[in-house]
């Protein structure tokens, strides 16, 4: 964790700074990638870079502590997943001769 560092972090990675938005993927990916892993299995990765491409475009609209900035990053990374959930089970595909 960050700790008191965090809100230097973050407020540099809102202003667009690629070192600070490193320095929050370190520190949360972890444990971004263990909660996917249960939830997602084997897409768990898959998910993860799109959870951080969808953060990276929304930092501007987060405002709160590590705590939340680790939910809002999960809350993300669920309803992702759940997109390619509901995607996957509109377009069956059906083996055909």
């Amino acid at each position: 964790m960050l700790g008191a560092r965090f809100d230097a972090v973050l407020e540099r990675a809102q202003q667009g700074d690629a070192s600070a938005v490193g320095e929050l993927w370190r520190d949360a990916n972890p444990m971004l990638l263990r909660y996917l892993r249960v939830t997602a299995g084997q897409d768990a990765e898959d998910i993860a870079s799109v959870t951080w491409l969808r953060a990276a475009e929304a930092f501007d609209s987060f405002s709160g502590s590590e705590p939340g900035f680790r939910r809002w990053l999960v809350t993300i990374a669920r309803n992702t997943h759940l997109d390619d959930v509901r995607r996957a089970s509109r377009r069956r595909e059906h083996a055909s001769e």
